[in-house]
């Protein structure tokens, strides 16, 4: 007999790609490397483009993650913090704030960029528990395994 909350302990399946892919990308004040954040962000939409063989519709994008907040969004990516950025306390709060929208959002995907910030991402990870939405994109060939994630998970 089926109970009442049988489906709560399923694991959502992810959304089934129709068309574009709905993006958010969140960058911190500093950039990358000798680039500003908008040429970041610029950078990062045709590179996940590039390896996914994806449309993106940058839906939002800024340094904060509280640009995603009220967003219907199929794919969040966050690079924030890093070398010569502020305290890792700031970096922290940035990426509290999209794991609880990742946890709130099971069937979109959030793409953990660079080393630093899945570095911090892990910290909050052992503190809030493992999500099955949530991708490290960072290391060697990472854009590459960033591509085929995403095709895994909108296939």
């Amino acid at each position: 007999m089926k109970k009442e909350t049988d489906w709560k302990l399923k694991e959502p399946k992810p959304k089934k790609l129709k068309g574009s892919l709905r993006l958010a990308i969140i960058v911190d004040p500093m950039g990358w490397s000798q680039q500003g954040p908008d040429e970041e962000i610029e950078q990062m939409v045709e590179t996940l483009e590039d390896v996914s063989r994806i449309k993106m519709n940058l839906i939002a994008s800024g340094q904060g993650a509280q640009v995603i907040a009220g967003k219907n969004l199929d794919l969040v990516v966050i690079d924030y913090g890093g070398m010569g950025y502020g305290s890792g306390d700031t970096a922290k709060a940035q990426i509290s704030y999209v794991y609880n929208w990742a946890e709130d959002h099971p069937k979109s995907l959030l793409m953990v960029w660079t080393p630093y910030t899945a570095d911090i991402y892990k910290e909050v990870e052992e503190e809030f528990g493992e999500l099955s939405n949530v991708f490290l994109a960072a290391g060697i060939d990472s854009d590459i395994q960033a591509g085929r994630k995403i095709k895994e998970w909108f296939a």
